[in-house]
């Protein structure tokens, strides 16, 4: 798979019904691995979007491919660095890891552990934000979650995300709405 890099991303870990699909770049890669040996219960798939403009320019199967996800898959991004324009893959419900400060100034490894980009930071804010969209039930893996969401709402999946096809259709970033919302930047529905 990591011959496909010069496309800007692909898939590192594939799951056919992922729970969780985190994007990750760079050194972030490991860590999300790393997330993913902690969650054994979970259905998860590792994207690594290294190059957002080069993975645009892919034809729609390939990025239907990689993005391919259900409707009820919790869209999470890794980013040691600002999280602004994750929020295209991620979506609105989506959950975005990263720094968006700046002027901290220490070696790698205690910058991480100060903004949180650490394995037990990530793990943990996957439980919180999978437990937060089950009203504050975070005691079950995420399948165990997502199947009682699917029962709850009578087969129909919570959303989290995007579907592949609300994705590929989205409009260059603008605001805090990228296309795929259902609200423009300053909260208005469209």
């Amino acid at each position: 798979p990591s011959n496909n890099i010069e496309k800007g991303g692909y898939v590192l870990l594939d799951n056919k019904n992922p729970d969780i699909l985190i994007f990750a770049t760079g050194s972030e890669v490991s860590l999300a691995l790393e997330v993913v040996d902690m969650m054994k219960d979970s259905n998860i798939k590792v994207v690594n979007l290294a190059c957002w403009e080069l993975f645009e320019k892919q034809g729609d199967s390939y990025k239907q491919k990689v993005l391919f996800c259900q409707k009820n898959t919790l869209l999470v991004s890794i980013e040691a660095g600002i999280t602004d324009g994750w929020q295209k893959y991620t979506g609105r419900r989506g959950l975005n890891i990263g720094i968006n400060t700046f002027g901290e100034s220490a070696p790698g490894a205690e910058v991480a552990k100060h903004f949180g980009i650490t394995t037990d930071n990530v793990y943990n804010k996957i439980i919180e934000k999978v437990g937060e969209d089950n009203h504050g039930k975070n005691s079950a893996s995420p399948s165990q979650s997502n199947a009682r969401n699917r029962k709850a709402n009578g087969g129909d999946d919570q959303e989290y995300g995007l579907s592949c096809q609300q994705l590929l259709n989205n409009v260059p970033l603008a605001g805090t709405c990228l296309g795929f919302c259902q609200f423009g930047p300053y909260g208005e529905f469209h």
